[in-house]
């Protein structure tokens, strides 16, 4: 598997005015600022240099309003999404799971898994739906 790294910085407004990095691709506002300005100097950190970004913004129903003052200050679209519920992100990551383990089951020799975990069951007295239960309960 082959390992990636990304950069992360978090600062602050005041923090963030000082600082001039380049190649800044992302903006996350984890609570939306109290004016246009501030937005516009925000997001403005992933258009340097004629280069295109993305400006992530998490509000709230009540901060709605702000972010359409935002759209007009910038001339652009601010899109908004729902965020998945609890269930909905428990549903997506079994669905995912089921989905690699059929992947798994179809492309790979489990012959000498099979073996171990038929003498994994048999030793700790457990039926196999109960070991496999505790194996997807570790992989998640």
């Amino acid at each position: 598997m082959q390992r990636q790294r990304v950069q992360l910085l978090v600062a602050s407004d005041v923090a963030a005015r000082g600082l001039d990095i380049p190649a800044v691709g992302h903006v996350f506002n984890y609570s939306p600022p109290p004016n246009s300005d501030d937005y516009v100097h925000r997001i403005g950190r992933t258009g340097r240099a004629g280069r295109e970004g993305t400006s992530i913004s998490f509000a709230r129903p009540r901060e709605m309003y702000n972010l359409r003052h935002y759209e007009r200050a910038t001339s652009g679209t601010i899109t908004s999404y729902e965020l998945p519920t609890v269930k909905q992100i428990g549903e997506t990551r079994i669905a995912k799971c089921r989905q690699q383990l059929a992947e798994i089951v179809e492309h790979k020799n489990l012959d000498n898994m099979r073996g171990i975990v038929e003498k994994i069951a048999e030793d700790a007295s457990l039926s196999i739906t109960d070991l496999a239960a505790a194996l997807l309960f570790e992989k998640q």
